[in-house]
């Protein structure tokens, strides 16, 4: 079988008296789009934290490309996190080199890569704009090929959609599902289950801080009972 680009064994952590993440294990493999499902304040951003080093595990392991998780390996892992933020009144291309540099990357590789991914999006206008003359979507768009630029192992997407409006949303979904197809490795924190059934392999239904289902969308949609079958709309766990 093949080795798991993240392995994540039995994490725990603990606020004072509340438990946030509760014995959590779950693997993602080379490739694969794992969803992590749940309402807001399951523990999903906790969980994600934890997988990047931001917050130490109270108990529990997590492994990343067959070792423990090092300083080094966060340049290989992508992190689009729930709260934005950006220079706001920086050009863009100043924030995408800036972005990339801390990643390692040279200048000249970070403005080209900064300008490649701009085309990409189908914003090259924006290159020498400042953050503070973009709407809010296209400032979250500047910060998702932030998150992109250096060409990460490893994608982490906290709630990607939070704040984009229909044709922004469409968009990322379109570039989420084009880097699937590459075979990029993506974990994706959602509390709609539409999202998890249109662009992930597998899921895990993250509830009071536990794992309480995982496996296949199907597997998780019939594990949730009347609530899976009956949720058509992206209200599927407010």
């Amino acid at each position: 079988m093949t080795e798991p680009i993240l392995d994540v064994r039995g994490v725990r952590k603990a606020f004072r008296d509340v438990v946030a993440v509760d014995g959590v294990s779950f693997s993602v493999q080379p490739g694969e789009v794992f969803g992590l499902l749940g309402p807001n304040g399951a523990g999903k951003t906790t969980l994600i934290r934890m997988v990047l080093d931001i917050y130490r595990p109270d108990d529990g392991d997590v492994c990343v490309f067959g070792h423990a998780l090092g300083r080094d390996d966060l340049d290989r892992i992508g992190y689009l996190p729930e709260e934005r933020g950006l220079y706001t009144k920086r050009r863009v291309i100043q924030v995408l080199s800036y972005l990339g540099r801390l990643k390692g990357m040279t200048r000249p590789e970070a403005v080209a890569a900064g300008e490649a991914w701009l085309e990409r999006m189908g914003v090259p206008e924006y290159r020498d704009k400042r953050l503070s003359e973009l709407s809010k979507g296209n400032q979250q768009k500047v910060q998702l090929m932030g998150t992109l630029i250096n060409s990460p192992k490893l994608l982490v997407w906290d709630e990607p959609f939070s704040g984009l409006d229909p044709v922004n949303v469409s968009q990322v979904r379109e570039l989420i599902a084009e880097l699937r197809s590459e075979g990029t490795t993506m974990i994706l924190s959602t509390h709609l289950m539409n999202q998890a059934e249109a662009l992930c392999d597998r899921v895990g239904l993250i509830d009071h801080g536990r794992m309480v289902l995982c496996g296949s969308v199907d597997s998780v949609r019939q594990g949730l009972g009347p609530l899976g079958t009956s949720v058509e709309t992206d209200a599927v766990l407010d």
